[in-house]
């Protein structure tokens, strides 16, 4: 294994080794019996995955927002419920303890820089983040803990591995309209296609299109397979053909996101919105959120303390720990 500055498969060091860990990670909850703790896949990203089923999108860069309650680190310490009864606490089923963002891959050239500031326009740097190969899917994913004796039914499902579904809640500032790049702050601001025809599908001129994407700058570059029917329509924008129409469709890009719950619903708007896993956990130890853990040493040194399972970590960590810990 090479020159390693700790024995990570070694037990004999577990007590130093769980101080030195206990040290650096970012603890999120406190083990509590009566809780059940599953990861969720709460929410995608309009770059990959396109709008929801309520024609509803969300930029990856709204996810990374790192103000006071905005961006994915919102959903932390909110409650989550069932089918968005979220009008009174009273209904709340748990508690959403931890959030993790899978964020894009940066390229070595853009080392340093979120991909907020990277520019869509005058270059194709985002569009370089967004076709790299085996690319993260820019999901958010969220821990909930689900009180077993107030929510037994939920429990159950939980418990039986059966599949469950989620739908988040989100305040907005603001939403764009993808067919005329109208701006509603407020219901009453929308314009028809959203009030009227949400989801449906226009022909618009591709000069009206340039003007959203190019002049005001309104709809991104890279959102527009998921704004376009065809690939060709798509070429047409890209290269500011205007002598044609296209056929686009209507749908909300929603911007400046606050998460305030997460639901276990029946149907989930978004299509990959389920738990993914129920998380193992251990009696006496507190849970971690994995986001803080930036580097491979410091997670193999959690797992050489007995503190973290294989089986609750992302994907792409396990081939960074390959080398340190000798699953590969």
């Amino acid at each position: 294994m090479g020159d390693c500055p700790v024995e990570w498969n070694t037990r004999d060091r577990s007590q130093d080794l769980y101080r030195k860990f206990a040290s650096q990670v970012q603890k999120i909850a406190p083990y509590n019996p009566d809780f059940l703790y599953s990861r969720f896949r709460a929410i995608g990203c309009l770059e990959i995955d396109g709008p929801n089923n309520n024609w509803d999108g969300f930029p990856y860069e709204d996810f990374e927002d790192d103000r006071p309650n905005f961006g994915y680190t919102s959903f932390i310490g909110k409650k989550a419920f069932v089918e968005h009864q979220s009008h009174t606490v009273e209904n709340s089923i748990g508690e959403l303890p931890g959030a993790y963002l899978n964020r894009f891959i940066i390229p070595d050239q853009f080392t340093g820089r979120r991909y907020a500031t990277l520019d869509s326009w005058d270059t194709d740097e985002r569009r370089s983040v967004l076709d790299l190969p085996d690319q993260r899917d820019g999901s958010i994913e969220v821990l909930m803990a689900i009180d077993s004796k107030t929510s037994p039914r939920v429990a159950r499902i939980i418990e039986s591995g059966q599949s469950l579904g989620c739908s988040m809640g989100t305040n907005i500032a603001y939403s764009i309209c993808t067919i005329c790049g109208n701006v509603a702050h407020f219901e009453h601001q929308y314009c028809p296609h959203i009030k009227y025809a949400k989801g449906q599908t226009h022909i618009v001129p591709a000069s009206d299109m340039n003007e959203l994407v190019w002049d005001r700058k309104l709809i991104r570059p890279e959102w527009l397979p998921h704004v376009l029917s065809s690939q060709q329509d798509v070429r047409s924008v890209m290269q500011k053909q205007a002598s044609k129409n296209l056929r686009a469709r209507a749908f909300e890009v929603n911007r400046e996101l606050s998460f305030f719950e997460l639901s276990v619903v029946a149907a989930p708007a978004f299509n990959r919105a389920y738990m993914l896993e129920r998380v193992a956990s251990i009696q006496g130890i507190e849970l971690v959120d994995f986001s803080s853990l930036e580097t491979p040493e410091l997670i193999a040194l959690g797992i050489s303390a007995g503190l973290i399972d294989l089986a609750t970590l992302p994907d792409e960590r396990l081939e960074e720990l390959g080398v340190l810990i000798g699953i590969l």
